[in-house]
């Protein structure tokens, strides 16, 4: 299960509808709302140096301040190994087949999901995880190394 996910998207109504979604899903599952791509990447640079990282990051790839590209580069370039640690996933209404690609590109973006989420989505997402790190441990915070 998922026990620490960030959502980051500028726009308020989708961070609410992820939220809820993600309780739905998982009852204790903490969760963190981020409307400003910078903010998170800064709470991401910290968690990395206190070891307490999230098991996910959903992101939104068409945001004003930060695009989902540029804040992917530069959690790569802060963050480096954290591809077994952090994951993330696009979460978007983007359909653009490029966007896709440059995503796959990303050793850290595991699925590009489009909007809005769902329950199927988040099972998906989870599963893909273990599949790459081993279950998920019950211990928390922060996702010990395996």
């Amino acid at each position: 299960m998922l026990k620490k996910v960030y959502i980051v998207d500028d726009d308020p109504l989708s961070l609410f509808l992820a939220k809820n979604i993600l309780t739905l899903y998982n009852i204790n599952c903490k969760s963190s709302c981020y409307i400003d791509a910078n903010q998170a990447l800064d709470q991401l640079v910290e968690d990395a140096l206190t070891g307490d990282l999230p098991d996910l990051v959903l992101l939104d790839l068409n945001m004003p301040l930060m695009s989902g590209f540029e804040f992917l580069r530069r959690l790569g370039s802060v963050c480096r190994g954290l591809e077994m640690e952090c994951f993330v996933a696009i979460l978007t209404s983007s359909i653009d087949e490029e966007d896709k690609k440059r995503c796959a590109e990303s050793a850290l973006v595991i699925d590009f999901l489009e909007k809005p989420l769902t329950n199927s989505m988040l099972h998906t997402i989870t599963k893909a995880i273990t599949k790459k790190n081993g279950p998920l441990p019950d211990n928390v915070p922060g996702r010990e190394q395996i």
